[in-house]
C-alpha cells in the first residue's frame, strides 16, 4: 500500500486477487471513501539486484541514495510520471516502477538499454519465486489463503496487538495464546525437490504439508516452507517430506534462508 497523501492511497494487491480483493473493500469502505480500481491502467516493472541503483539512477530525475526500503516517491522516467518505490519481493535492493499502461513500453526499452552493460536480464515470476522463497517471503496462494490466518503465517507483526480492525477479535488472542499450526522452514538432508502440498511427517505421522518448496540456486539444497504442527516447528527437528513415495529426511531451519540484500539506512 502506498500512502501518496494522507487521504490517498495506492493500494497494489495480488494480480490473482484483483477482481475479488476490489470487491471486498467495496464491502468494508464507508460510503464517504472513494474506491476506484485503476488496475488496467497501471504496469510495474522491477528492477532487483546488486546493480539496481547503478541502473536506475541515470533514468530519473532526483537521487535515490536517500530513498529507503519500502519509501517511494513521484519521480520521471524516460519522460514518463511514475511513482519510484524502492521495494521488491527478491531479498535484493532494487526498485519497483508504477507507471501509465501506455507507458510501459518506453519505460521497459529504457531500462533495459541501460541494463545491458551491467549484465540484465529479463527474468518472470519463476525466477521470483525462486528468490522469495529463499528469502522465506510468503506468497497468496501457497503460505497465505482465507484458510491461514497471519500468526499461522508467520507475518503477525503485519497485525496490531491492540488497534481494531476487521477482523481483530479473531487475530489478536492468537497473537499471545500462539496456534496450533505455524509456516516453518526446512532443508532436505538428501537430494529432492520438495513441492506444493507434499505431505510433511514426524516419526512416520503426518503434521501438515509444504506450501512453498525449491532447489536453491543459492545453497544448491532443496528448501521449502510448510505449515505444520505447532511443537514440530522448532529449530533442529527432524522431519520427512513425502516425494514419489519416498519420505526423505529433513530438518527444521531458521529462516531466511539465505541473507537479506535489501537497502538498509546508514
Amino acid at each position: 500500500m502506498n500512502r501518496k497523501k494522507a487521504e490517498d492511497y495506492l493500494v497494489v494487491v495480488n494480480a490473482s486477487n484483483i477482481e475479488k480483493d476490489f470487491a471486498w473493500f467495496k464491502k468494508h469502505c464507508p460510503k464517504a471513501v472513494q474506491l476506484t480500481n485503476i488496475s488496467d491502467d497501471i504496469a510495474l516493472v522491477a528492477v532487483q539486484g546488486p546493480n539496481s541503483i547503478k541502473i536506475i539512477q541515470p533514468l530519473v530525475k532526483k537521487s535515490v541514495g536517500d530513498l529507503y526500503f519500502y519509501h517511494h516517491r513521484e519521480d520521471e522516467v524516460a519522460g514518463c510520471k511514475v511513482i519510484l518505490a524502492r521495494t521488491g519481493y527478491t531479498g535484493e535492493d532494487g526498485f519497483e516502477i508504477y507507471s501509465k499502461s501506455t507507458d510501459a513500453e518506453n519505460i521497459w526499452n529504457a531500462v533495459w538499454e541501460r541494463g545491458i552493460p551491467f549484465g540484465m536480464k529479463p527474468i518472470g515470476l519463476g525466477a521470483r519465486d525462486t528468490l522469495r522463497l529463499e528469502m522465506a517471503y510468503s506468497l497468496y496462494g501457497n503460505e497465505l489463503n482465507e484458510d491461514v490466518n497471519p500468526i499461522e503465517a508467520g507475518i503477525g507483526w503485519a497485525v496490531s496487538a491492540n488497534k481494531k480492525f476487521i477482523g481483530s477479535e479473531v487475530i489478536q488472542p492468537l497473537k499471545k495464546l500462539g496456534t496450533k499450526r505455524k509456516i516453518a522452514g526446512f532443508k532436505l538432508e538428501q537430494r529432492g525437490i520438495p513441492r506444493q502440498h507434499y505431505i510433511v511427517k514426524s516419526a512416520s505421522n503426518p503434521i501438515g504439508e509444504v506450501t512453498s518448496g525449491t532447489l536453491s540456486p543459492m545453497l544448491n539444497e532443496g528448501i521449502g516452507l510448510a505449515l505444520i504442527e505447532s511443537e514440530q516447528a522448532v529449530k533442529g527437528a527432524r522431519i520427512a517430506v513425502t516425494i514419489r513415495d519416498n519420505d526423505v529426511p529433513a530438518v527444521i531451519v531458521p529462516v531466511p534462508f539465505v541473507q537479506s540484500k535489501t537497502y538498509k539506512k546508514q
